[in-house]
């Protein structure tokens, strides 16, 4: 006889990082006020409209929820000044933009690397763990007596 399983919680190994977590779309960070912006000579310069829109909509994502501390958001200056001088005309920023990007979690790849969990994809009610089996390969048709059971009657 197999011995009895574990209560899950006392298992020593689980294949999930203690920083997975689900994404609460209804929790909001305090959105910081973006920084000025100044060029060589001290002059006060307006910021690119697409860093105004990602900097809008990432502090109203789920996401901003998960920054864990003001050293965080001072990566994420340097990330929305990448992403002014890109629209400015500095096209070789792209992959500078995606590295610095990437603890964010501002793409599904970065959260699925996160093992940040979205809402939509995690359904209330949604047994976890192994997956049901699938049904490919199994023929559908009518089923046939067992003819052991006619030894028996």
């Amino acid at each position: 006889m197999p011995a009895p399983k574990k209560d899950p919680s006392l298992r020593a190994r689980s294949n999930r990082a203690t920083t997975a977590g689900t994404l609460d779309p209804s929790a909001k960070a305090a959105k910081p006020a973006l920084p000025a912006l100044f060029d060589e000579d001290g002059n006060e310069l307006p910021w690119h409209a697409q860093a105004v829109a990602f900097w809008d909509d990432y502090w109203d994502s789920p996401m901003a929820a998960k920054l864990y501390s003001k050293v965080d958001r001072h990566r994420l200056f340097i990330v929305v000044d990448l992403i002014h001088r890109y629209w400015s005309g500095d096209k070789s920023l792209a992959s500078e933009i995606r590295l610095a990007c990437k603890p964010f979690g501002t793409t599904p790849e970065e959260r699925r690397s996160n093992e940040w969990d979205e809402p939509a994809n995690d359904p209330a009610g949604k047994p976890k763990g192994r997956p049901a089996p699938s049904q490919a390969g199994v023929r559908q048709g009518r089923k046939k007596a067992d003819p052991r059971l006619t030894l028996v009657s």
